[in-house]
Parts: structure tokens; C-alpha cells; sequence
């Protein structure tokens, strides 16, 4: 699916005091606003842990030292910017479009790298929505703050 760009979002990290982030190599393509994880050979690959499971809170930056939007994804071998989410980080996360949120929703990681809207009794809360997003025709960014 095509990403439903706003020209207003031009950064994925909104407010990060204490942000810190590195680079790392890229396994496989990577779309900004997704989450992340290290694989064996740490290097980075869209989080496929399952919702329940542990993992850091790791999510894929635009990559604006090379002039690249959020529109622009990493490829295979790309230098990814990998940002460790923190308490109270404002960002925007990669959602696809079939996948409804509203505003003040609980997500959780659905799984290939994107969001979804947690469910209470199985899955980890990574976030709350700040917007509303109906399921639609084109996956997007929405904007979320970290728990």
C-alpha cells in the first residue's frame, strides 16, 4: 500500500528530550515510523516479535543526514537511523490501512513493524494515540506518544 503523506510530517521523532538513537545496517526494507529490532547479526529488520513478547522499543527515523523524507524507506544494506523510544517521546508511527485507531487508543506493535490498536488482555502497551486514524485505502503515520 501507498503511504498516505502529509507535507506537514516531515520528521518521525516530535519531542525527545532524552532521545538517543544509532545507526545500523539494514536486513531487509524498513519504512520509517516502524518499529524495529536487532537481528543475530545486529543488524536492523522490522520487529516480528509477537505482542506479547519483550523487545526494546527501537523505531526507524527519516533519514534526513542524506536528505530523505519520511516518504523514503531503507532498503536492504541502507544505514538506518534506529531511535530508542523513551517515556513521554512524541512521534509518529507507521499504521497500515486497513488498521483503525482513535485518539487515546493503546497500541501495540501488530507484529511486521507497524501498530495496531492493543488489546488489553494479550498485548504491550508501546503507546497511546494523539490522533484519530479510520481504516482506509493507504497505510500512514500516526502520531503517538510512548508509555
Amino acid at each position: 500500500m501507498p503511504l498516505v503523506y502529509d507535507a506537514t510530517i516531515n520528521r518521525i521523532i516530535l519531542n525527545s528530550p532524552y532521545g538517543r538513537y544509532e545507526e545500523a545496517i539494514a536486513a531487509g526494507a524498513i519504512k520509517p515510523g516502524m518499529l524495529v529490532e536487532y537481528d543475530a547479526n545486529l543488524k536492523v529488520v522490522v520487529n516480528n516479535n509477537a505482542t506479547t513478547a519483550w523487545s526494546e522499543r527501537t523505531i526507524a527515523k527519516e533519514n534526513a543526514l542524506l536528505g530523505k523524507s519520511v516518504e523514503d524507506a531503507y532498503a536492504s544494506t541502507d544505514v538506518v537511523q534506529v531511535h530508542f523510544l523513551q517515556p513521554g517521546d512524541v512521534f509518529y508511527g507507521y499504521v497500515l490501512a486497513a488498521t483503525a485507531i482513535t485518539i487515546l487508543d493503546i497500541v501495540a506493535g501488530n507484529g511486521d513493524g507497524t501498530f495496531k490498536t492493543a488489546n488489553a488482555a494479550t498485548d504491550k502497551a508501546l503507546a497511546i494515540a494523539l490522533e484519530t486514524k479510520a481504516a482506509g485505502a493507504n497505510d500512514t503515520l500516526v502520531k503517538m506518544r510512548a508509555l
